[in-house]
């Protein structure tokens, strides 16, 4: 399987640009129904007597009444589907599970949100919510790392329809988030604390799951293009539709954009006079089959070519550097229930990312710099639903991921050959058992790695959901590791084959409160980085050291609606460093957003705590900083079809910062926007 996809990723890059198994019919009228699935739009219609505890076969006879009476049957399905996705969480557990029984921290972003919001990048959107912490190297395309509970960005796992795209081949094997688009995203799955139990590696700080849009029965086209400050144009394009047997959902993008300087003018920390342009386009590609009941195939792929102007370093203008990146993915699986008690999945996946860092612009076309890592997998899993309160869950990997690194992958007029280039396996097992009790909900979870290089690996996870009316009380203690990257491993100055993996061990206790008119979430906790990876001081040398360091925090989070239209939101994360390494001084100890949203207005305040950097002479201090984003969206429900407009203020107030020393960030913007 892992062969076929890239076979089809490898043909489809030759045109670029050009889950879950429904019932086919039955999931518009089923057989037999349960209270709690019938849709509002249908309760309406039955006597008081039947919405609660109603036998099946007594449920039949009001069907073929109640589908007469609807005035589409196909509209009711899709968003009783909609409605149905936003309360169901597909990563904590990687099985799709109702979101009120799990134990762990999690946030969810729909894709009505990331509309609203107005943000092109996934990352800005990110920035939103609690236990998320956003550190970019200059704007439009620049280094991205997204922190979570002020670990580095590389101790977060990051997933696209699953697919694992963490790059073997950089440095830290972290994502760089800064080309990520959000056309193609429908939901955006956060999981804050250690999941090694079940992801195993680099999941020590959390998940992150981007889940690409999906087809829906009929056809739809949209397009919407956007324009506005630095001479920036991003055009978008999409369709999708499906019959009973069969759904696509096809995304596409393209940007450009005049961009500024990524490095700030050492004398004034304003942006230098030379910009730094910017170009992005993708495909994103969803197929879903369902052949027989109870059955799918799903294929998804995407792909992703960028080429950004960057600059030396901090404070080090230049206008003859380019960074060129190119990313594919895709994943091809069977999903097949047998039975209510066991169903199956079988899946294959590959994630490819390869490029050339620092070039400069007159040899884009010698391959200076070169770099490719790529990740593949081929998982089995087993899921036994014995009866409502018990469930267990199964699975066995193996996975291998390759880096290579070099001068001039194809020698140019440097006379210069490939530099490194290595891989490693691993086989693993993970189960995760998951008791309930009335309102008590359990999972215990864990997970053996057998690494060729670094032997066997292990981490579980203990986790509790306990609800109370409308509350719903939380509590995790959990590992999570890292192995060392092939960098660590072998570059020639700080290399160190001897390098074990990093571990890391956190808790968290909480509890979330849903009132009449909005909600209410605290979280407590607590991170140790029981073993790490580091420099030794003035030797240059890769090491690995014990005890290294802990942060502890509050996570808050709080929503009011004050009105039938007018919502108001906060939240705020405070983490408390002890002993941090150099590697994290970027992470601030206070970070807090509130926002406003009234139909189509929306407004978002956003405050960043003091923290440091390092430069060539030491530590450095970075001041705190206040945003503030405003979008208009008209008309204000984005979910109907038909010509909207919109326009988007970043940095209304034009605050000048910087989130990394000696890079610059946006001054204040205004983006104008068409969709239909």
């Amino acid at each position: 399987m892992t062969i076929l996809l890239n076979l089809i990723l490898l043909s489809s890059s030759f045109f670029l640009p050009p889950g879950k198994p429904h019932n086919n019919s039955k999931q518009y009228l089923p057989d037999s129904v349960s209270a709690e699935e019938i849709p509002d739009s249908i309760s309406s219609y039955l006597p008081d007597s039947t919405k609660k505890n109603v036998p099946d076969s007594s449920l039949k006879r009001y069907l073929p009444d109640i589908k007469s009476l609807q005035p589409d049957s196909a509209e009711i399905a899709e968003k009783k589907e909609i409605a149905k996705r936003k309360g169901n969480i597909y990563t904590a557990t990687k099985t799709e599970e109702s979101a009120k029984y799990i134990g762990k921290c999690y946030s969810v972003i729909t894709r009505e949100e990331i509309e609203r919001d107005g943000s092109p990048t996934v990352f800005d959107v990110l920035r939103n919510y609690m236990g998320v912490f956003v550190a970019q190297e200059g704007p439009l395309g620049g280094i991205t790392d997204v922190h979570m509970r002020g670990l580095e960005g590389n101790h977060t796992l990051v997933l696209i329809d699953g697919v694992k795209v963490n790059n073997p081949a950089s440095t830290d094997r972290g994502f760089d988030w800064g080309t990520l688009s959000t056309t193609a995203v429908e939901k955006i799955e956060i999981i804050r604390g250690p999941q090694g139990s079940i992801y195993g590696n680099d999941a020590s700080g959390g998940v992150i799951n981007i889940i690409t849009k999906k087809g829906r029965r009929g056809f739809r086209a949209n397009a919407k293009g956007y324009f506005g400050t630095y001479n920036t144009l991003e055009e978008r394009a999409g369709m999708n539709g499906g019959t009973n047997n069969f759904d696509y959902a096809v995304s596409m993008f393209n940007i450009n954009s005049g961009g500024l300087s990524k490095a700030l003018a050492l004398a004034d920390s304003q942006p230098a006079s030379e910009t730094d342009g910017y170009k992005n386009k993708g495909i994103y590609t969803k197929i879903n089959t369902y052949p027989f009941n109870n059955l799918s195939v799903n294929l998804t792929m995407g792909m992703r070519n960028s080429q950004v102007d960057i600059d030396a370093g901090q404070f080090m203008d230049s206008s003859n550097l380019v960074s060129l990146s190119n990313f594919k993915y895709g994943t091809l699986s069977l999903n097949h229930k047998l039975s209510n008690l066991y169903s199956y999945k079988l899946s294959s996946e590959v994630s490819n990312t390869n490029g050339n860092e620092s070039i400069e612009k007159s040899r884009i076309n010698m391959n200076d710099n070169y770099y490719e890592g790529e990740y593949t997998k081929t998982e089995f899993q087993n899921k036994f639903n014995f009866d409502k309160s018990f469930r267990v869950i199964t699975g066995i990997e193996y996975a291998k991921e390759t880096g290579e690194n070099g001068t001039s992958r194809y020698g140019g007029d440097c006379n210069c050959s490939r530099d490194t280039s290595h891989s490693v396996s691993n086989r693993a097992v993970y189960a995760e058992v998951e008791p309930s009790y009335k309102n008590l909900f359990l999972n215990l979870s864990g997970r053996i790695d057998d690494y060729q290089r670094f032997g066997t690996q292990s981490a579980w996870l203990f986790s509790m959901a306990f609800l109370v009316k409308n509350t719903r009380f939380k509590g995790n203690y959990g590992y999570g590791f890292k192995t060392p990257t092939f960098y660590q491993l072998f570059n020639p100055v700080s290399g160190n084959p001897e390098l074990i993996p990093e571990q890391t061990r956190g808790y968290d206790v909480g509890a979330e409160h849903r009132f009449k008119d909005g909600r209410a979430e605290i979280t407590y906790f607590n991170q140790h980085v029981v073993r790490s990876i580091d420099i030794i001081e003035n030797k240059y040398k890769n090491r690995t050291i014990s005890n290294a360091w802990c942060t502890d925090g509050i996570e808050f989070y709080f929503l009011l609606m004050l009105f039938d239209d007018l919502s108001m939101d906060i939240n705020f994360t405070g983490v408390d460093k002890v002993d941090w390494p150099e590697a994290y001084l970027l992470i601030p100890s206070l970070n807090y957003r509130w926002g406003i949203n009234y139909r189509w207005f929306n407004v978002k305040f956003c405050c960043i705590g003091k923290r440091q950097d390092k430069d060539a002479l030491g530590l450095v201090d970075i001041k705190s900083c206040r945003k503030i984003d405003v979008s208009y969206s008209f008309p204000s429900d984005v979910s109907k079809n038909g010509l909207k407009f919109q326009v988007r203020i970043e940095n209304l107030i034009n605050e000048q910062y910087m989130e990394s020393w000696g890079y610059s960030v946006p001054g204040r913007g205004i983006y104008f926007g068409l969709s239909y």
